[in-house]
């Protein structure tokens, strides 16, 4: 099946030789001089001597989008960890990492946590997703810690004209979407504000094989209400730029368990979130070559878990609440000559926490304060009528809980011709332990070390005539005093640095538009190899696919457009060692959709979404014993005004 998933790409792909032209960001470009503009700010990386992916628009405009990881996975060397439906735990783990081990950027504040290191995507408002960009490979040196395997970049954006745009949608298991956004432009400033309502009764059948009968079960405790206003604002009519984003969330969602022979585990466990987040920056030009940034965000986090008929904490079951807040704020000064750029920065962060389960301190409290400073240099110049653009950064981050973590990037790109260019890369990463690894019950350790990697990419990218683009990357990833939990009794676990991790792998993507740029095809492979190599191991990473393979392609004809998604993921482990009998079978999901214009009705400027995901109704689990839904049909409703 998975040689067949390939060349169906491949196929589709080279197709393209013989057919129009086509203009693509990833293709080659010059680039003479280096400018320095209030866009530019210290965390934009180098155009060419990393691998980005820009999830394409038409992905954006064309699925019935419920949550971001529908459109995350046409991304190359990236996994999502889901735990089933709208509800289930979502996080993005690339190049065979895991979820606390890459970050997730807004508008260009890091949102990831200090208490976990990473990011539910469930609950991101999709109203807020204007661009999504995914580097690949390590970042520490220009985001800090985390930032080891890369970094989910997602821009909110503003719209050209006064507008309300508005989404209404319905799909299989009682499921409900609705988006409302309205941008304003004015003389002094850009203004948008936005709701957004997502639910699901997340009851979705499944085939279960119970004591060898084979059984249609339908999930428990699988529902999901998420709701959010936000406000976004920029405003330049002043001396200096101010740009300002905030949001309110609040979720509350059954959480299943596994589904074990015999029983299915938290029937009655609930998870409410309340959710609040503030930031500002404030951008001025000293001059025309000199650009001042600063800013900061604020961010109050409560989070209560129960479930009443988990006895094991007692009577009462469990009932654990916390509270996590953030604050960072930051500095920084960017300098353009003609084919240099310098960007110097300084950032202060804190972060704390208070919860049930936060143990061998004093009321439950801890927190961590970070300084950190940090320098980075472009340098794009031509030697012999070839294009060359040079980047390095330095990092250090001086922890108050963990020791000091310095970081590095050094990075190259060659740029001659239109068919075949070049780029190369280094890093050194780290990630600091979260709060759940140092202080949580029966399973936190307090002398933990930062986890420590180094990364080395070389790719190549171009244009094959005028109707192809690709991009070809090849890393090895080295993990040293990575984080696993070590069994120390019959219902406890301890964080220790013990694991070293080796990766290799390679990533392919393929873009092109044919027939009149009437068909658009994007197709990416990944190749890895995560293996655990400590203490004469050497078993794959449970829960990370070797191969990974993603197919988009839309048809577009008059104001109708119909399109077609393929994913493939291979057999994983669902633990290490890699035993046969924890060995998760590879599977395949195709999915359909189409979306019309309605042009007949000028008022509302409608559109209308169809779609069926998982056509063949497969039965799968991405985490074992968590069954993922079959077949879901979604139907969505656009309009402006």
């Amino acid at each position: 099946m998975k040689l067949i998933i390939f060349f169906i790409g491949l196929i589709c792909s080279t197709s393209a030789l013989i057919a129009d032209d086509l203009t693509d960001s990833t293709a080659a470009r010059r680039t003479d001089t280096v400018t320095v503009t209030a866009s530019r700010s210290f965390l934009t990386v180098g155009e060419y001597s990393v691998p980005i992916s820009t999830v394409p628009q038409e992905i954006l405009d064309n699925i019935s989008l419920r949550q971001i990881d529908q459109a995350l996975i046409f991304t190359p060397g990236l996994t999502i960890q889901n735990y089933g439906g709208l509800g289930g735990l979502k996080t993005v783990s690339m190049r065979g990492g895991n979820a606390s081990q890459s970050v997730v950027v807004l508008d260009g504040v890091v949102i990831n946590m200090a208490q976990t290191g990473m990011v539910d995507i469930s609950t991101i408002p999709i109203s807020l997703v204007k661009n999504i960009q995914v580097q690949r490979g390590g970042g520490s040196a220009l985001y800090g810690g985390n930032a080891m395997n890369g970094v989910l970049n997602i821009e909110s954006g503003e719209h050209d004209t006064n507008v309300f745009l508005g989404n209404i949608g319905i799909g299989s298991f009682q499921e409900v979407s609705a988006q409302s956004t309205v941008h304003y432009r004015s003389s002094i400033g850009n203004f948008m504000v936005s709701g957004d309502f997502t639910a699901s009764q997340g009851n979705y059948p499944f085939a279960f094989n119970e004591f060898g009968n084979n059984l249609i079960q339908k999930r428990e405790n699988g529902d999901f209400v998420n709701s959010s206003v936000a406000l976004r604002y920029r405003l330049h009519n002043y001396p200096f730029r101010v740009t300002s984003l905030s949001w309110l969330r609040r979720s509350d969602r059954g959480v299943p368990g596994a589904v074990l022979q015999g029983a299915t585990e938290q029937t009655a466990a609930r998870l409410t979130e309340n959710d609040i987040f503030s930031s500002w920056s404030f951008t001025h030009n000293l001059s025309k070559n000199i650009l001042t940034d600063a800013g900061f965000s604020l961010r109050h986090n409560t989070t209560r878990y129960q479930d009443p008929i988990a006895l094991i904490r007692g009577p009462e079951g469990i009932n654990e609440r916390y509270i996590a807040q953030e604050a960072h704020a930051f500095s920084s000064l960017s300098i353009v000559s003609t084919s240099l750029l310098q960007q110097y920065r300084v950032q202060y962060s804190f972060s704390d926490l208070q919860g049930t389960m936060i143990e061998n301190v004093e009321g439950g409290y801890v927190k961590r304060a970070v300084i950190s400073d940090a320098a980075r240099y472009q340098y794009n110049m031509e030697i012999l009528e070839s294009q060359w653009e040079l980047q390095t950064a330095l990092r250090g981050d001086y922890y108050s809980d963990v020791r000091f973590s310095p970081s590095g990037l050094l990075s190259i790109a060659w740029k001659k011709f239109e068919m075949l260019n070049a780029r190369s890369s280094l890093s050194f990463d780290f990630r600091p332990p979260n709060f759940n690894e140092l202080y949580y019950f029966n399973f936190g350790t307090r002398n933990l070390n930062p986890e420590l990697s180094n990364t080395y990419s070389f790719g190549v990218f171009g244009s094959l005539g005028q109707n192809l683009s690709y991009e070809i990357d090849g890393f090895i990833a080295n993990i040293h005093d990575k984080i696993i939990a070590i069994p120390t009794g019959p219902a406890s676990w301890s964080a220790r640095n013990v694991a070293e991790v080796l990766n290799r792998g390679v990533e392919l993507s393929l873009k092109t538009q044919f027939f009149d740029k009437s068909l658009l095809v994007h197709y990416n492979y990944s190749l890895q190899n995560p293996r655990d190599i400590s203490q004469g191991n050497n078993s794959l990473l449970p829960y990370i696919p070797q191969e990974i393979v993603s197919l988009f392609s839309l048809y577009t004809f008059a104001d109708n457009s119909l399109g077609m998604t393929l994913h493939y993921y291979s057999h994983r482990f669902s633990l290490g060692g890699n035993q046969k009998e924890a060995l998760l079978p590879a599977y395949s999901i195709m999915s359909l959709f189409f979306t019309s214009q309605l042009s007949f009705i000028d008022i509302f400027h409608p559109q209308l979404k169809v779609s069926c995901d998982n056509i063949f109704n497969n039965q799968y689990v991405v985490i074992d014993n968590y069954p993922m839904p079959g077949r879901i049909l979604r139907l969505d409703m656009s309009f402006s005004l």
